[in-house]
């Protein structure tokens, strides 16, 4: 299931989830992770507003899957 539209760059609806998991990981006094997993087809602007999301969010700790 898509979390957004794949033509919004903005990804509101995965920037506020993001917040909330910043929010918790705070509250539990640890850092918040996120695991970047494309699908093979994956478009690099996808990927660049991921990490956006991720950045504008407070999250630091992103890394790619292997």
């Amino acid at each position: 299931k898509d979390i957004d539209s794949p033509t919004s760059q903005q990804l509101p609806n995965l920037l506020k989830t993001l917040y909330r998991f910043k929010q918790a990981a705070d509250n539990n006094q640890s850092e918040a992770l996120v695991t970047v997993d494309p699908a093979g087809q994956a478009l690099h602007q996808r990927l660049v507003d991921v990490l956006n999301a991720c950045a504008k969010a407070g999250i630091t700790g992103v890394t790619f899957a292997p």
